[in-house]
């Protein structure tokens, strides 16, 4: 769910329940559905405003839904985008510097150099 569904959501909650003042609890329902389809969770606020005259706990809401499967961070082994400007090309046949760039220990790294 995008930022501006979410926010769309919250709205909606905030008009049917305009009791709620609590900026906080409100802004942590909005972090609790960021997880979850836009659709599914539009559909599962109507059915619990429909329902309930009290604000929703995000249980009551995200019962029987699933989060959105979102793609893990690449794991890499290798050297980190942030230090590729401070190496020097001079060292480039380096036993430290091929280590560094694959995740090595010096002694595979050299192991591997001479292989």
């Amino acid at each position: 769910m995008t930022t501006e569904e979410r926010d769309r959501v919250l709205r909606s909650l905030k008009r049917h329940y305009p009791s709620m003042r609590n900026a906080e609890q409100i802004e942590a329902f909005g972090e609790v559905i960021r997880d979850y389809d836009f659709a599914e969770v539009v559909a599962a606020c109507k059915n619990h405003v429909a329902t309930c005259r009290f604000f929703p706990h995000p249980s009551e809401v995200l019962v029987g839904l699933k989060p959105v499967e979102r793609p893990a961070p690449a794991q890499t082994r290798g050297i980190q985008d942030w230090m590729l400007p401070y190496l020097n090309d001079e060292n480039e046949r380096s036993v430290s510097r091929y280590a560094r760039e694959h995740g090595l220990t010096w002694e595979e790294a050299k192991l591997q150099m001479e292989a």
